[in-house]
């Protein structure tokens, strides 16, 4: 798969982001149903993870310094290796979430019962309180960036204007 680069909060993207073009793969079971039910997944993996911190309550403050930003970890030695444990899994398990929501919005020829689900699944997933990245980036071209929804937009357009052309 040939990703995008990220900003350090950012997600990476496959290069078909913006691509699509009609082919026989579109006869193939959709990937983005697949995609969801990975995300929806994923989500509900962090969210138990998070659920976990009331566990390391018994941590002091002095030993639970190390934290994260975006994709940045900054561990502290000194700390608890509990905590460090439970920072570290937090950043992949989020970075995994991240990543498959990149994947979303990176499907070849989507068609429109995938574009439907795709959207419903954005919305659902926003009303519940969660968050889209808000950095994604295309390394083969630095000035084309955008948040999720930028993405989003794109390929739900394609995935419009080609049912356009095959009406």
């Amino acid at each position: 798969m040939n990703l995008f680069a990220t900003a350090a909060a950012g997600v990476a993207l496959p290069a078909a982001a913006l691509r699509s073009s009609p082919s026989a793969a579109a006869k193939a079971p959709e990937p983005i149903f697949a995609l969801i039910d990975a995300h929806k997944q994923a989500t509900k993996d962090l969210d138990a993870h998070c659920r976990r911190e009331e566990q390391l309550a018994d941590i002091p403050a002095a030993k639970s310094k190390s934290s994260s930003f975006g994709r940045e970890l900054d561990i502290v030695k000194t700390d608890d290796p509990r905590w460090i444990a439970y920072t570290k899994e937090w950043v992949e398990l989020s970075q995994k979430t991240d990543e498959i929501a990149g994947e979303l919005v990176s499907v070849d020829n989507l068609s429109l019962a995938g574009a439907a689900a795709l959207l419903a699944y954005a919305i659902e997933h926003a009303e519940a309180g969660y968050l889209w990245p808000d950095s994604l980036q295309d390394a083969s071209d630095d000035a084309e960036s955008g948040d999720f929804f930028y993405y989003l937009h794109r390929i739900l357009l394609e995935a419009l204007q080609r049912a356009t052309i095959q009406a």
